[in-house]
């Protein structure tokens, strides 16, 4: 069923707050398993869900997770990495890290509702940019970001090593 936001529903974008944080990881693990490259990877690890819930808390001390919550529901969400200074705690870069929203959210608005959130939020720091990376085969996801100014600025290329690799040299895998 896909929504029609207006005046028919109570849309309400707002900070995260501690009581969201099971409902933000069920969120980000429906992210990470859409999305092809790091889906495969947790299928290979199982995800710590504390320790996920511990990353997103550490957001929220700091107000870097946004939600949209429709009619009560919590809808999606937007987090925001900032970047410090290394002399003093105050915000050289940010990087929205993840957006989500709802299957039977899409299409409303309001992922383009979240973004544009945490780039106010983010403007309000003072910085002068925002940086994101996206799955090329997002097309969705780019044409959203198209659409609110966001443009190529570099290639962000990986080279991944099987999982075993990775657990010899202590990196734990997603």
């Amino acid at each position: 069923m896909l929504f029609t936001l207006g005046a028919a529903l109570d849309l309400e974008i707002r900070l995260a707050r501690a009581g969201d944080v099971e409902q933000l990881v069920l969120f980000w693990q429906d992210l990470v398993a859409q999305t092809p490259h790091l889906a495969s990877r947790i299928r290979r690890n199982r995800v710590n869900r504390a320790a996920v819930a511990n990353h997103l808390i550490s957001l929220l001390d700091h107000e870097q997770v946004v939600v949209c919550s429709v009619e009560g529901h919590l809808a999606g969400y937007v987090s925001i990495v900032a970047h410090l200074t290394p002399l003093e705690e105050k915000w050289a870069a940010a990087t929205i890290s993840d957006l989500y929203v709802q299957p039977i959210y899409r299409g409303n608005g309001i992922g383009k509702a979240l973004v544009e959130d945490a780039v106010s939020r983010i403007r309000a720091r003072g910085l002068d940019g925002v940086t994101l990376q996206v799955d090329p085969q997002n097309a969705a996801a780019l044409a959203l970001y198209r659409r609110l100014g966001f443009e190529c600025a570099a290639w962000s290329m990986a080279l991944r090593f099987g999982p075993l690799r990775c657990e010899r040299a202590g990196v734990q895998a997603l």
